[in-house]
């Protein structure tokens, strides 16, 4: 084994992962606890050297073993780390490097797949559709926590990988030229700098002294407060730039800013677009039609199509351009898209832009509606044709404006020179009237502000909801109209064309019926409108929404890309097919605070929020909103997964089975199989391709007569791709008392075992047969011949530790048998029983601490085991301590506060519902699973298991509980 002379000395290609991994941690040694990846002052050479390891093919064909061995090894410092830890660790360390040397702010893999060489054998490893893949995120996680450094993962949400490698570095170059201004300014500062900072309270623990010595630096000399000359010293000398970054960011944090804001934002969605891939523009020379043109990041662009050689661009479903790249790697294509394609009629209002590659698969999609280009009014200034900020601007007198408008609005005296069923366009030329106006219903909408006339008074109105609670989509509820002067006496609402009866109620004006949360005032397509007459004055506004919605709508992936998202409500009462992952959510959470659930596992904290299918996990579990010290809110009953196609007829009448892609699917011999059961503990047979029927251009494929069936799948390369089971068949088979092999076929058709239906009965088969559950569900039993898990699904392990909860363990022997089908002793054949003991306990911490519990509280009687668990214990709280003398109980009540914060519940309620557990465990006959939501929630999370465990198994040694 090659091993490095001293921990400067280059990276070899020929080192192993350990001599790699000493390397890095010699590195990182006396640096404050946590640290970053810039702090360890690595420079180009090294992060070439690292990448240049990577790709040497041996390492190459171990990364997959890499990132799920969750084992102990010592390395040469008599230190221990896992290789899962010790890749994960080298792996973020690569990633913050190339990502600080060669992306920017909004882009991170791309790179880093490049940096790497990652071809499509290791791309399904490490990386699916340009995103790390799920045993990528537990290496990148546990590789994170051993070397100490900042991460946020396990607190929040689906941007924790990218945070997290952003945190190693703070900002890039290339960000920084473009935007360093505007960040020391304070607008769109990023997460990243924020945090480093301090400025984010949640996220105290992480901050940076020599970071923001480094900011406040830059912020004294774009204030003028200090010299250049001082300012580049302190530059020169910090580890979070490189050297030769100097000159550029003096130059950049002195730019004065002159820039044109073209993004109306009027609402909240605004705020989440401040980096938006692209800035709209009207293009209108007299004489000619008008275009709204997409001025696109070419930057941010180029990130995005990283993984592909081609893309098509279009706007509401159609192709306006498509991009190629060229031999020498630029790409070919326009950079402003007009919003319709040629020779058709202007588009000034556009739904959606949608980027696809070359596959047909979407990168990217943005909904337009968030940068305000379906406000009722928006005015565009000619002279660089980009919209004003905010209606209510100072115009120039002297300057030529377009105006936007919706059909029901009208300019006082003018006619619209362009006009569509959904807008209509106005040109104001110079020296327009001083009573210039628009109207709504005859009365006015609104009036412009010019230098010479004096500001008019504003009416800004607000529609909420009259009661305190969310409301539900598809629900109707009173609301309430805010902003209405005291001196207005008849007050009118229309909500699309229906009008709405409102009256004084205090100080608001309330609707005296109830008004439905239609998908259309969930989506901003139906129109809202109030006017409001006074004693001298009589206008008409279109009110701000801000009404707390709650409820998801779902999407089906369109089969062409010219096809629009047809979004759908969901009601809470009904199951969602995740299909696949084919397909798109938009959940309103009704709270800013909301933290969105599936089952136990945390998908996001948002008040809205959009996700793909490819999110959820899809075995029966409900999707729920929780908020802190509420009860949680089901937004559907449970998450199932039938594949990518639906079975239409299957035994609903017919003789012939037929199932309908999501998308066409050509029938191939060499890669689809079909199977079905006809009783799930018998073998499966098989129907052959020769006797699928496809047709309406392979969207729909017949089936010959099948009979009396309990399941049927298809197959592509052996991973299951479409299922269809019978609910009561499978009822029938848990009640009967299945063997491992069933188990594994319930794992493998994807059965949604956490419903409702299920659950209670497959805890009932686990608790007749556990061993035989976990030696089908872990992947010990084999599946039938031509079958194969997809590995690329984690959501079986989240089953798993969800049914562990309450599965009762009762003696040594069903512990020691689980054990083996969780974690086999694999390796460890040559090592002493204490060793193989250690390691044993360590892994099953990182599953579930149940099991470590039990197997410590059955077999730690002598002191020589007993300190195998003190050991383990001690691997647990110490990384990343890095030699900081922090005694274990100080460091374990550190991360109960950390814990407690994850699941939004105070240190006090973790701890009683772990004293809760604990007596669980040494008398099953004390169940309580109401009070273990927290730890269940907890235990989702890496942080979460290693805390439980670490506990636990205190308690184990102390004998007594907490």
């Amino acid at each position: 084994m090659a091993t490095p002379g001293a921990s400067r000395e280059a990276i070899g290609e020929s080192w192993s992962l350990d001599a790699v991994f000493s390397h890095l941690l010699a590195r990182f040694e006396g640096l404050p606890n946590p640290s970053s990846v810039a702090e360890g002052r690595l420079g180009p050479t090294d992060c070439s050297a690292l990448a240049s390891w990577y790709r040497h093919p041996d390492q190459r064909e171990c990364a997959w073993s890499w990132c799920n061995s969750e084992w102990q090894d010592p390395l040469p410092d008599g230190q221990t780390a896992s290789r899962q830890e010790m890749f994960g660790g080298i792996l973020l360390v690569l990633a913050a490097e190339v990502c600080r040397d060669q992306s920017n702010e909004e882009a991170v893999w791309p790179s880093v797949t490049r940096a790497l060489g990652i071809d499509r054998n290791s791309r399904g490893i490490l990386f699916a559709a340009g995103q790390p893949t799920t045993e990528c995120k537990k290496a990148i996680a546990a590789g994170a926590r051993r070397l100490g450094l900042r991460n946020v993962i396990d607190r929040y949400g689906t941007q924790e990988y990218f945070d997290t490698v952003k945190l190693q570095f703070g900002f890039t170059l290339r960000g920084a030229k473009r935007r360093l201004a505007e960040w020391l300014d304070g607008q769109g500062t990023p997460l990243s700098v924020r945090i480093l900072n301090g400025e984010v309270p949640e996220y105290a623990d992480l901050r940076s002294e020599s970071f923001a010595s480094l900011w406040s630096a830059l912020q004294d000399l774009r204030r003028e407060r200090t010299t250049k000359e001082d300012t580049a010293e302190i530059l020169q000398s910090s580890c979070w730039i490189r050297q030769e970054w100097t000159e550029d960011l003096l130059h950049c944090a002195r730019l004065r800013l002159n820039r044109v804001v073209t993004a109306p934002t009027s609402s909240e969605a605004a705020e989440r677009t401040t980096d938006a891939i692209l800035e709209p523009r009207l293009l209108w020379e007299p004489g000619s039609k008008p275009q709204l043109i997409l001025k696109l990041d070419e930057e941010r662009i180029t990130e995005l199509l990283a993984e592909t050689d081609s893309a098509q661009f279009c706007v509401d479903g159609r192709t306006v351009d498509r991009w190629f790249a060229d031999e020498t790697g630029r790409w070919r294509g326009r950079r402003d898209l007009t919003c319709q394609q040629r020779e058709s009629k202007p588009n000034l209002r556009p739904g959606s832009l949608s980027i696809v590659n070359g596959r047909g698969e979407l990168i990217y999609e943005l909904a337009l509606a968030d940068l305000g280009l379906s406000a009722p009014l928006l005015i565009f200034d000619m002279r660089n044709g980009g919209a004003l900020r905010d209606t209510s601007s100072v115009l120039d007198r002297t300057a030529s404006y377009a105006v936007l408008c919706d059909t029901d609005l009208a300019i006082s005296g003018r006619e619209p020179l362009q006009r569509d069923r959904r807008w209509l366009l106005y040109r104001i030329e110079p020296n327009w009237p001083a009573d210039l106006h628009a109207t709504c219903d005859g009365e006015i909408f609104w009036q412009p502000r010019s230098f010479e006339r004096p500001t008019t008074k504003q009416i800004r109105t607000v529609l909420e909801s009259a009661g305190e609670h969310p409301c539900d989509i598809g629900s109707a509820y009173r609301l309430r109209l805010g902003g209405v002067p005291e001196d207005a006496s008849d007050v009118n609402l229309a909500v699309g064309s229906t009008p709405v009866r409102i009256q004084k109620a205090g100080s608001h004006w309330e609707t005296r019926e109830t008004v439905t949360m239609s998908l259309g005032v969930a989506l901003g397509t139906e129109r809202v409108r109030a006017r409001i007459a006074g004693p001298d004055y009589s206008r008409t506004t279109a009110p701000r929404l801000s009404l707390p919605l709650r409820g998801v709508l779902w999407a089906e992936d369109p089969k062409e890309a010219s096809e629009a998202l047809q979004w759908e409500v969901l009601r809470n009462d009904r199951s969602l097919n995740r299909a696949g992952g084919d397909g798109r959510l938009r959940i309103f959470a009704g709270h800013s605070g909301a933290s969105i659930y599936e089952g136990s596992r945390l998908l996001s904290r948002a008040s809205l929020h959009t996700l793909n299918m490819r999110d959820l996990h899809g075995w029966g579990a409900p999707l729920t909103l929780a908020l802190d010290g509420q009860s949680d809110f089901a937004l559907c009953r449970e998450v199932e997964d039938r594949g990518r196609a639906y079975f239409l007829s299957l035994f609903a009448g017919r003789t012939r089975p037929m199932l309908r892609w999501l998308n066409p699917t050509e029938p191939s011999r060499s890669h689809h199989k079909i199977y079905f059961w006809r009783n799930l503990p018998d073998a499966p047979s098989s129907v052959g391709m020769d006797q699928v029927e496809s047709v309406q251009e392979n969207l729909v494929w017949k089936l010959p007569d099948l009979g009396s069936i309990a399941a049927l799948a298809v197959t592509y390369d052996g991973e299951r791709i479409a299922a269809w089971w019978s609910r009561e068949r499978i009822v029938r088979t848990l009640r009967s008392g299945p063997r491992s092999g069933v188990f594994a076929v319930l794992r493998w058709l994807k059965i949604p075992v956490l419903s409702p239906s299920f659950q209670p009965l497959i805890q009932e088969a686990m608790t007749r047969a556990p061993v035989e559950w976990a030696r089908g569900w872990f992947g010990i039993e084999p599946l039938p011949a031509g079958m194969c898990h997809d590995r690329l699904d984690a959501g079986w392990e989240s089953v798993a530790r969800e049914l562990l909860w309450n599965l009762p363990i009762t003696s040594e022997r069903t512990t020691e048998s689980i054990a083996d089908a969780v974690h086999p002793n694999r390796g460890l054949s040559m090592a002493t029983d204490q060793e193989r003991f250690k390691a044993r306990i360590y892994a099953l911490s990182t599953t579930h601490p149940k099991l470590a519990y039990s197997l410590a509280r059955y077999r730690a009687h002598g002191d020589r085991y007993k300190k195998c668990v003190r050991d383990v214990v001690k691997d647990l709280l110490a990384p990343p301590l890095r030699g900081d003398q922090v005694l274990p109980e100080a460091r374990l009540a550190a991360l109960r506060q950390e814990c407690a914060r994850l699941v939004l519940a105070s240190p006090e309620d973790v701890e009683r519902d772990l004293r809760s557990f604990e007596a669980s465990l040494r008398r099953p006959s004390v169940q309580n699973p109401s009070s273990w939501t927290t730890l269940k929630r907890l235990n989702e999370t890496g942080s979460g298991r290693k805390f439980l465990s670490a506990s636990l198994l205190r308690l184990v040694l102390e004998g007594a509980t907490l």
